[in-house]
């Protein structure tokens, strides 16, 4: 009886031993995986970042073209009505010339 509750404790201990080296093993995975987790989640809070910025550029991108579309419109407006203004120019200009030959050949 005393050889065998000697082979049991022998086992027993072999079996704690087992067991510790298995709960270092469990401990280390956990840190791996507990880093791989942080890791995780500082990727997850970068590309959430990353989502906001590309949201706010297309906003901005958004309200840029529509700016240039705005100042392309008054850019032609203001141009068709520079090339009105300059055609009756010329056209008062050639009045005020004729006019004034006339008044010289009629004098």
């Amino acid at each position: 009886a005393a050889k065998l509750l000697d082979y049991s404790r022998s086992e027993m201990l072999k079996l704690q031993k087992e067991n510790d080296e298995y709960r270092v093993e469990v401990r280390k995975i956990a840190r791996k995986n507990a880093k791989f987790s942080d890791l995780h989640q500082s990727f997850e809070a970068a590309l959430t970042i990353s989502d906001r910025r590309v949201e706010q550029l297309e906003k901005s991108n958004c309200a840029l073209v529509s700016e240039t579309m705005k100042s392309s419109r008054k850019y032609a407006k203001a141009k068709k009505q520079l090339k009105a203004h300059t055609k009756q120019h010329h056209l008062d200009i050639k009045l005020v010339q004729s006019n004034f030959v006339r008044e010289i050949e009629e004098q």
